[in-house]
């Protein structure tokens, strides 16, 4: 493991990164963090070699990159609990880099190129069946047309949970 590259990876993508094994989570970074990591256990159930994972719970994401068979790592955006919004903000840019990051972090991890995997996204607060992504995209303005879609689509869905909540 590259220690250092993926600290480097940490500081400049503004994630936290973790790595996931049978032993449990731990940081890369030696700093604290304050997640779930019973929900984190439970994420990494999910990942399955030959698939980058997304994971959606709560108001947030996790992004699996798995290493090995039981091994892996876990991405997930920095988050400032006094400004929701640019938490928002951040899980937008997560979401959208997401297959970027996982071909990255997995780079510097193993130092060998990275897999190029379909994205599964799950949401952990109701369990079914993933979507995958089963044909790449071969049409690339096709896809940023999508993906700016994509990006408005989950901007309008944080606003009506924002608007929900204020109410509230």
């Amino acid at each position: 493991m590259y220690e250092d590259e993926l600290i480097f990876l940490e500081k400049t993508a503004s994630i936290d990164i973790f790595e996931y094994s049978e032993q449990g989570i731990k940081t890369i970074l030696d700093s604290p963090k304050h997640y779930d990591h019973g929900l984190m256990i439970r994420a990494a159930k999910l990942s399955r070699e030959g698939f980058y994972s997304l994971i959606k719970y709560n108001s947030s994401y996790m992004l699996l990159v798995p290493l090995a068979k039981d091994k892996g790592l876990i991405l997930s955006p920095k988050i400032d609990s006094l400004n929701n919004s640019e938490s928002s903000f951040s899980n937008i840019d997560f979401i959208n880099h997401s297959t970027s990051l996982a071909k990255l972090a997995y780079f510097l991890y193993t130092k060998e190129s990275a897999p190029n995997w379909n994205l599964v996204i799950y949401n952990l607060n109701e369990i079914s069946d993933p979507v995958q992504q089963v044909q790449p995209m071969k049409n690339l303005h096709n896809f940023h047309r999508y993906a700016n879609k994509m990006v408005d689509y989950f901007a309008q869905l944080d606003e009506k949970n924002l608007r929900y909540t204020l109410i509230k």
